[in-house]
């Protein structure tokens, strides 16, 4: 009977096992690392930039392409619905080089300032 060789064998086979206590101060090791973690996700995210921000990043990179691909080189405004963007030329080598500056402005009353030099030809 092989089953009872087994029992036999598992008579003297012993688990060690941990106790309440040590159960419990593991918990609280990881509660805690939880807790720290999670104020540091939350200021993480409370202090970062808004998605508002971005937008207007992406929305001077296209504004800048369309200018070089159009060459518009005049002075122009454009709203949007989180911000405005004004756009100022000036040329620095008549109709050839030309400063850019995208002057951002958000609800928030936010003002971001992105400059470019554009060659004209």
């Amino acid at each position: 009977m092989p089953q009872m060789q087994i029992m036999r064998l598992l008579r003297h086979y012993s688990i060690i096992a941990s106790s309440l206590a040590e159960t419990v101060i593991a918990m609280a090791i990881i509660a805690i690392c939880l807790a720290v973690g999670m104020v540091i996700f939350s200021n993480t995210i409370s202090t970062g930039p808004d998605v508002g921000v971005f937008k207007s990043r992406q929305q001077v990179k296209e504004l800048l392409f369309q200018t070089r691909k159009n060459k518009s080189f005049e002075n122009e405004s454009y709203t949007y619905d989180e911000f405005m963007i004004e756009k100022r030329v000036r040329p620095i080598i008549e109709n050839k080089l030309y400063e850019l500056a995208f002057v951002v402005k958000s609800r928030t009353q936010r003002t971001d300032v992105y400059s470019y030099y554009v060659n004209a030809e």
